[in-house]
């Protein structure tokens, strides 16, 4: 049996901007990049890739996981690199923004080196930004930022 639910446009806005920001690992945009690429010829993100970035970002929204680097330079890419601990081992994780242009495009990816040392490209920009937010925002960040920052001329 059908039923008519009636939305308000603040009802309508709520929903969407909860698809929009999902739990998922990959946000909404990405997947209909992925779908697009697909179409096009580009290379999609397999179940691996997928798996591997939902462990990820479990994994950092557990806080299991230690900053190692973390760069806002100009010249080197905007990102951090962080070592997760995962079931089968510590990955290294490399996530990146870099301008790709001077009117201000940019690429964003993450790239995971897997204990086996094995390197993982994942493309998905709302995973990349995704990871970078949770880590900007986490305390281990903040205690450590000194540490961080580039000398004083």
């Amino acid at each position: 049996m059908r039923k008519v639910v009636r939305l308000t446009e603040s009802d309508l806005i709520k929903l969407v901007k909860r698809v929009i920001q999902e739990d998922a690992a990959f946000t909404f945009g990405d997947k209909v990049r992925d779908t697009l690429g697909g179409v096009m010829g580009l290379p999609k993100t397999t179940e691996d890739e997928a798996r591997l970035a939902e462990d990820i970002l479990s994994a950092v929204e557990s806080g299991n996981y230690e900053v190692l680097e973390s760069h806002r330079g100009f010249i080197v890419p905007k990102g951090f690199k962080i070592e997760v601990s995962l079931n089968d081992g510590e990955y290294l994780v490399y996530t990146r923004k870099e301008k790709i242009n001077f009117e201000g495009g940019s690429m964003t990816y993450t790239t995971v080196t897997t204990p086996g040392g094995e390197k993982v490209n994942i493309m998905a920009k709302g995973f990349t930004n995704k990871l970078i937010n949770l880590i900007k925002k986490d305390d281990k960040l903040a205690k450590n930022n000194d540490r961080f920052r580039y000398p004083k001329k």
